[in-house]
């Protein structure tokens, strides 16, 4: 009784909803960048976000994980 990992598209999607979730919180708290080391740094938000969450081993959350 496990749970078979998701496909790469499904993967693939919930990083980048995570990730799109991540800059407009960034935008929430300081605001649109006005400068370049602004959009420098929320582009790392994205990419970090992204890439946190597509390597991570539970990117979909399954009810029966047994993990």
């Amino acid at each position: 009784m496990g749970t078979t990992a998701p496909s790469p598209v499904v993967r693939i999607v919930t990083a980048a909803g995570y990730a799109l979730l991540a800059a407009f919180g960034a935008i929430q708290v300081g605001g649109v960048p006005s400068s370049v080391e602004g959009w420098v740094a929320l582009a790392g938000t994205v990419v970090v976000t992204f890439w946190g969450k597509f390597s991570s081993s539970r990117t979909v959350i399954a009810p029966n994980f047994n993990g």
